[in-house]
């Protein structure tokens, strides 16, 4: 999906838990200056508000907000 919209030269802010895969795909996206990404656990609100003040510093604006973390369910509530 990033790929999409980075070629579409929309401005994209990528986040993951797992900051080594996140660098890795920024660089395989051939480090574009559309995009920046930020490490950090998306279930967490600091986080949350990490990409949006990234989105804000860098583009001045979000205009779309996809998550892709996955689903919430009742299971990963319990282990919390």
């Amino acid at each position: 999906m990033q790929n999409t919209l980075l070629k579409k030269e929309s401005n994209v802010i990528m986040n993951s838990s797992n900051e080594e895969n996140l660098k890795k795909t920024y660089e395989e996206f051939e480090s574009p200056l559309n995009a920046f990404y930020l490490a950090g656990d998306i279930s967490k609100r600091e986080t949350g508000q990490k990409l949006v003040a990234l989105a804000l510093e860098k583009f001045d604006s979000v205009d779309v907000l996809i998550n892709n973390a996955g689903p919430f369910t009742e299971q990963n509530r319990r282990s919390k």
